[in-house]
C-alpha cells in the first residue's frame, strides 16, 4: 500500500472498536474521509 499519512481526512487504527463509529460519522457529516483498520498510527502495517 501506498505510504500515507493521518490528517483529518485519513485515520489509521490497529483493531475495531465500536468507538470508532463517531470518526466515521465525523467523516460523513464534513467532506469524507477514510479509516483504514490494521494500520499503525505512523502508517505502517500491523505485524
Amino acid at each position: 500500500m501506498e505510504n500515507l499519512i493521518e490528517n483529518q481526512h485519513t485515520e489509521f487504527k490497529e483493531i475495531w472498536k465500536d468507538e470508532y463509529m463517531k470518526t466515521l460519522a465525523a467523516f460523513a457529516n464534513t467532506v469524507g474521509g477514510k479509516l483504514f483498520v490494521g494500520r499503525k498510527d505512523i502508517g505502517g502495517d500491523v505485524s
